[in-house]
């Protein structure tokens, strides 16, 4: 059997109603090979492909998955000082460990989306 983590994602976001879809992502498959990366923490490596990505730069990125720690609006006050000069690498990764950044995944292609398997939908 497939292990699997939670996947989550709430539709729409402009209905007073909120829809929740509940997914397993399968992460073994004979019939499925991926071509993922992965962050296993918030490091200089990932520092510079999420620069590079919000900055819009030209970064190789021919991947199925990305897996990593989510850059969102708690993160960026840092980045920004980071994009600023402000900060340096080691400083900015320094700032944002405490913030204990969750993963996020994203399915860049229809091969990736493939690996999703619906569980159900809640609604609230």
């Amino acid at each position: 059997m497939a292990k699997s983590s939670p996947i989550c994602e709430i539709l729409p976001k402009y209905s007073a109603v909120i829809w929740l879809n509940l997914a397993d992502f399968a992460t073994f498959s004979h019939k499925i090979i991926l071509k993922c990366l992965k962050f296993l923490r918030a490091d200089k490596d990932w520092l510079r492909f999420v620069s590079a990505n919000r900055k819009n730069e030209n970064v190789p990125n021919d991947y199925d998955l990305i897996i990593g720690p989510v850059a969102n609006d708690k993160t960026m006050p840092v980045i920004s000082l980071y994009f600023a000069g402000i900060y340096d690498e080691e400083e900015t990764i320094k700032r944002l460990l405490p913030q204990k950044l969750r993963d996020q995944y994203v399915f860049r292609s229809e091969l990736a989306l493939q690996k999703l398997i619906f569980v159900k939908t809640v609604t609230k």
